[in-house]
C-alpha cells in the first residue's frame, strides 16, 4: 500500500504532489480515483483540480483533448436545469428519500463510461499493454463522494480492475468543525459525526491509499 501524507491547507501546492502521483499512475494505465472523506473536506475542489491538471498536461504532450478526465458523485443526480417561480435556475436541488437514487445514478455512469471505454480489450490478453490502453478516451475517472467505508468503494475499485483501470484512493484529511462548516450541501452534525466514525475503519491493506490534507 503506497501512502502519502501532505500535512498543510487546501492550496495547491498541497495538493500538487498528490495530483502528480495520480497523473504519473495515468499515464501508465486507465485509473479509477476514489476521493474519501467528510462532506467539506475539499473532495470536490481537489476532484476539479485533478482533472483539469490532467487534461492539461495531456493536450501539452499530445496537441489533443481526447485523452479526458471525467468526475462521477451522487451529487450530480440532484442537479436540476429547472428554473423557480422567479426564474432563477433551481441548480442542486438535494433529496435524502432518494440518496440510493443518486448512488445507483452514479454506478450506472461509471458501468458506462468504462464499458464504452474498454472497446473489446477485456477479450485479448495481447491487448495489455500501454499503446492500446492508452486510445481509451476517458483515461481518468474520479469518483467524487465521501467513500468512507470500503462497502462503498469496493464496487467502483471490482469492476474497474476487471476493466483494467488501476485504482486508488484519495483520502481528503479535515477537522472535523471545519469540515462541517465549509459543508455546502446541509449534512446534518449527527450525521457528519457518523461518516467521521466510519472514517477510523481500516481499508484492505493491499489498496492503493493517498492522503492529502483538505
Amino acid at each position: 500500500m503506497q501512502m502519502n501524507s501532505v500535512d498543510d491547507n487546501s492550496s495547491f501546492e498541497t495538493h500538487l504532489v498528490v495530483i502528480d502521483q495520480v497523473i504519473a499512475m495515468a499515464r501508465l494505465n486507465p485509473v479509477v480515483a476514489c476521493l474519501r472523506g467528510l462532506p467539506g473536506s475539499g473532495k470536490s475542489l481537489l476532484a476539479s483540480r485533478l482533472a483539469l491538471r490532467f487534461q492539461h498536461l495531456m493536450f501539452e504532450e499530445y496537441g489533443t483533448n481526447k485523452f479526458s478526465s471525467t468526475i462521477l458523485s451522487a451529487d450530480q443526480f440532484f442537479l436540476s436545469d429547472k428554473h423557480g417561480e422567479n426564474g432563477e435556475p433551481l441548480g442542486y436541488v438535494y433529496d435524502g428519500t432518494k440518496i440510493a437514487d443518486a448512488h445507483d445514478y452514479c454506478m450506472r455512469r461509471f458501468l458506462d463510461e468504462t464499458e464504452s471505454d474498454s472497446g473489446g480489450l477485456l477479450c485479448d490478453p495481447d491487448d495489455w499493454h500501454f499503446e492500446s490502453t492508452f486510445l481509451r478516451p476517458t483515461r481518468l475517472i474520479i469518483i467524487d463522494n465521501t467513500n468512507t467505508t470500503a462497502m462503498e468503494m469496493s464496487p467502483y475499485l471490482c469492476v474497474g480492475a476487471a476493466r483494467r483501470y488501476t485504482g486508488v484512493i484519495i483520502e481528503v484529511g479535515c477537522d472535523f468543525e471545519t469540515a462541517l462548516a465549509r459543508n455546502v450541501h446541509g449534512v446534518p452534525r449527527e450525521s457528519a459525526a457518523g461518516l467521521q466514525g466510519n472514517m477510523l475503519h481500516l481499508l484492505p491493506p493491499w489498496w492503493n491509499v493517498l492522503k492529502v490534507q483538505g
